[in-house]
């Protein structure tokens, strides 16, 4: 029996408990405050500018692409489409409603855009947004406070998202949840992934040390 391997297991053992508490207990999510950051980590990003939508209002729900990737998006009471100028933007036909965006393309990761509120009239309005993104393990919430049409927040998932809700902070009274330029991507790399990769060169390269002071032990019995 090779003395050194038993003497070796109990410290592997205690490196794995050690190590155990640093992995992420649920799928994470990484939340990005610029349109900058969140194209970094991200790779083949497809845009929803919804410019081919006519001001007013829709049903439910409707099935889009941003790229090639498709999507669906929802509201309990109907969608309604808004905006100035040449450009439209997406939000509710009730300002209690949120907008709700699901039934990603196998492989989105990431999700993006500018996030703010609109008045009864769909013309831009200051106020409080807040962004809840989910995926099989869970989900993060993030407020935005005084959206703008150029706040843009995005989420990076290291497994594929489920829903991404938007909704106006209470009292949102006459204030109107609304979206522009959505942004689907896949990610890169994988926060999850990335971080076990770190902790299994960490525990190889501590055991490979231990092993290596062994061995000098060894010569000098």
């Amino acid at each position: 029996m090779n003395p050194h391997r038993n003497r070796l297991r109990p410290l592997a053992l205690t490196l794995a408990a050690w190590l155990v508490p640093l992995l992420p207990a649920q799928a994470a999510i990484l939340i990005y405050t610029t349109q900058e950051t969140f194209l970094a980590a991200t790779a083949n990003p497809g845009v929803d500018t919804f410019d081919d939508l006519t001001e007013g209002a829709y049903g439910p729900s409707l099935s889009r692409n941003a790229g090639d990737y498709l999507y669906s998006v929802s509201a309990a009471d109907g969608l309604w489409v808004g905006g100035i100028g040449g450009g439209s933007w997406l939000s509710t036909d009730y300002s209690s409603d949120s907008i709700i965006f699901s039934g990603f393309d196998i492989g989105v990761r990431a999700i993006g855009g500018h996030f703010f509120g609109s008045d009864i009239d769909g013309f831009f309005t200051l106020s409080d947004m807040v962004l809840t993104a989910a995926n099989a393990g869970g989900s993060v919430t993030h407020t935005i406070f005084g959206a703008t049409t150029a706040s843009f927040v995005g989420f990076v998932s290291d497994s594929p998202l489920t829903s991404v809700t938007v909704k106006s902070v209470e009292p949102a009274e006459y204030i109107w949840p609304t979206v522009n330029d959505l942004t689907l991507a896949t990610a890169i790399p994988e926060p999850a992934n990335s971080t076990l990769l770190i902790g299994t060169g960490l525990m190889v390269l501590v055991i490979s040390r231990r092993r290596a002071g062994l061995s000098d032990d060894s010569s000098l019995t």
